[in-house]
Order: C-alpha cells, then structure tokens, then sequence
C-alpha cells in the first residue's frame, strides 16, 4: 500500500483535530481511512488534494 505526502498530512492533521474534539471521532475516523483508501487510485488523490482544503 502507498500513502502519497498529501495522505499522510492529512492523516496528521486529522489526529490533531482528533485531539482538540471527541464529539467528533467517528467523523475523522472515517475521513482518515477514506483518505487512506483513496491513495490507491492517485487521480482522485490529486483531486481530493486539490479540493480537501473545503472540508
């Protein structure tokens, strides 16, 4: 399995935000491995990397 750079970022960023809200942990649970599943097909991950920052 390859995580691209914008994958693991992301990842990073969501466990930071993880950290500041509880409420909200099946949310980032679910975004993280979404964004984990997307590196397998890397034209939606450069997609997603384009438009990610709206989330």
């Amino acid at each position: 399995m390859v995580i691209c750079e914008f994958c693991i970022k992301y990842i990073k960023n969501m466990i930071v935000l993880l950290k500041n809200n509880n409420k909200y942990l099946f949310i980032f649970i679910s975004m993280i491995l979404f964004a984990i599943y997307i590196c397998h097909f890397h034209d939606i991950c450069l997609f997603f990397n384009r438009y990610g920052k709206l989330i």
